[in-house]
């Protein structure tokens, strides 16, 4: 059926009427809209079972999608050298069930209301006390647990994040990523925005980034887990330029299958207005307390990008 499904958005593809790449076209609606079913489909499954749904998802993808399985396997095996093959193996196939069941999480967001988001995630009492007497603030994290969940959990605690994020290559993909952040009260800002409407945002909310992505050759060298790679600088950009305090946590999925969200606030010595400096010093400081969390989690960060290159 999968392979029926393809052939006929190849078929549609290819006798596409709208040739202007810049408009919607066919395939981007019958994306968005196929996306949509099943998102409804899985919002109608109990949640429980949804999740086993999700992790037998994540072994499927690792069965039949190669694609991103050996950068995913190679930098869990040059993260943990200490452990023998078979244990790289097994933080593989936990991986992909993880983050299965994060991704039929993310399906059915659209229909979280306020007592389900607060009966699934616990946000630390002590980390929201901290967040709620800031009204502004930078608020840093990673692709590790399920990120998604952060901002909705912070808008039914009345705190205002706002999130830079990434478009999707896929027209179709975008706008049903879009419905949903719609659908949970999610604010974003695109990362090919100007620099000056993420500075406005922080004059009084707080500003959401994830950092754990290679940046390339904007980027400031750091170490993650031993080995040198490349870190944003928006933090230390952020921070410096809008003088606002910095703030780092994750979402973690606990064994109950509920969440814990716990923020803390980063704090560097030896900053000074040097940018490129500073980056590497928070970026450092980031990558240090992120790994340990990796340590104890190594199935929830997502393993899939090109971290080192």
């Amino acid at each position: 059926m999968i392979y029926y499904f393809f052939v006929i958005l190849n078929v549609i593809k290819k006798r596409q009427l709208i040739i202007n790449s810049q408009q919607f076209k066919l395939t981007d609606h019958l994306i968005y809209f196929s996306l949509r079913t099943i998102s409804f489909l899985i919002g109608c499954i109990p949640r429980n079972i949804s999740l086993i749904f999700g992790s037998y998802f994540g072994i499927f993808i690792k069965i039949f999608i190669q694609k991103r399985k050996d950068v995913a396997f190679k930098n869990i095996k040059q993260s943990f050298p200490n452990l023998n093959n078979s244990d790289h193996l097994k933080i593989l196939n936990e991986t992909y069930k993880h983050f299965g069941k994060i991704l039929f999480e993310f399906l059915r967001m659209p229909y979280f209301n306020k007592r389900k988001l607060k009966e699934i995630v616990s946000f630390d009492k002590k980390s929201l006390k901290i967040l709620s007497e800031q009204n502004t603030g930078i608020i840093l994290s990673a692709h590790f647990g399920n990120w998604e969940l952060i901002q909705p959990t912070f808008y039914i605690n009345n705190l205002n994040l706002i999130l830079i994020a990434q478009i999707q290559r896929n027209k179709g993909a975008n706008k049903f990523f879009t419905w949903i952040r719609e659908k949970t009260n999610a604010k974003i800002i695109f990362k090919n925005e100007s620099t000056n409407k993420m500075f406005n945002v922080l004059k009084n909310n707080f500003l959401g980034l994830a950092i754990d992505q290679y940046a390339g050759r904007s980027g400031v060298p750091v170490t993650f887990f031993g080995k040198q790679t490349l870190s944003p600088i928006g933090p230390a950009l952020f921070h410096i330029k809008a003088k606002v305090p910095m703030f780092v946590g994750f979402c973690k999925l606990m064994s109950n299958n509920k969440y814990e969200i716990s923020f803390k606030k980063l704090i560097v010595e030896n900053l000074n207005r040097d940018i490129k400096e500073s980056s590497i010093l928070i970026n450092q400081k980031f990558n240090y307390l992120l790994e340990n969390e990796i340590k104890k989690y190594p199935e929830q960060f997502f393993w899939f990008h090109r971290k080192w290159r």
